[in-house]
Formats: C-alpha cells, structure tokens, sequence
C-alpha cells in the first residue's frame, strides 16, 4: 500500500484535497478556477521518498497495514462465509484464507506498484504528456468549478 501511495504524485492528492475545501462560495469557485489556470504550468515532479531508506519505507507500510482497523474488520466480515465446519479446525482455516488473501494482495498491488512505477517513469521523461496531463486537470478544474457554479443549494 505504502508503495502504491508513493507511486502517485502528492500534487493530485494537493489538487483533491483542495478541492475538498470548496463549497458553493464564489471564493471557492474562484479559487477552483485559478487551480485550473494554474494546472497547465505544473511540473511531475515524481517519487519524493527517494531519501528514505527501503527498510524505513517498509517499517512505515507494514505500520500504516496493522494500525488499520478495516483490515481486520474486513476479515471478520468477509472470511467466515468461507469456514466449513466439516474441513478441519476453525483457526487452521482462518489461517489459511488469511495467507491465501496475502498471497493474492502481494501479486495484485505488487503488479499495480510496478505499472505505477513504470508509468511515472514515463510521464517524467515525456514533456508532451506531462503537458496533456496538466491540460486535462485543467479541464477537470473548470468543469468542477462550473458544476459548484451551476449547483443548486
């Protein structure tokens, strides 16, 4: 997760946490279309944990993985509709979903951190697609700036 979170550019999640803080008001419409405006200028800067050791990367993820309640909740709702009385010790089954959803959630994140990677990669070393990019998050800005406008309180 944690390589997931690091594969995207903090800006978008700048960008959407900004957004975020718009409501209805003028200032807040003004404010989205300057982001907009502003959008086209930016630059991806790519991963920004180059300076963290791959040990503290690690530490820092499996930390943010157990301290997640909905984890556990998650495997509290979703795993007993897969216990069969009949196929041995309850715990030993538990244990062995447990590390099936382990193993399939290693291989599936895994391929997205790698696509992820690759893919920005590729967005740094293209100066044409970093300025689409920035030209579509523009467009994006003036169309939600255009929906708070145009919405009904």
């Amino acid at each position: 997760m944690l390589i997931l979170t690091q594969a995207f550019n903090h800006q978008g999640q700048h960008h959407m946490a900004c957004f975020s803080r718009y409501n209805a008001s003028p200032g807040g419409r003004i404010s989205l279309a300057w982001q907009a405006f502003t959008a086209s200028k930016g630059k991806f800067e790519g991963d920004k944990s180059k300076s963290e050791t791959a040990p503290k990367q690690f530490l820092r993820g499996f930390t943010l993985c157990i301290t997640n309640p909905k984890i556990t909740i998650f495997f509290l709702a979703f795993l007993p509709q897969f216990v069969v009385l009949e196929n041995g010790p309850i715990i030993a089954q538990f244990y062995q979903l447990g590390a099936l959803m382990v193993c399939v959630t290693l291989v599936v994140f895994g391929a997205v951190a790698i696509a992820a990677g690759s893919l920005g990669i590729w967005i740094k070393g293209s100066p044409k697609t970093q300025i689409w990019l920035n030209r579509i998050s523009g467009i994006v800005f003036i169309s939600l700036a255009v929906k708070l406008a145009t919405a009904e309180k």
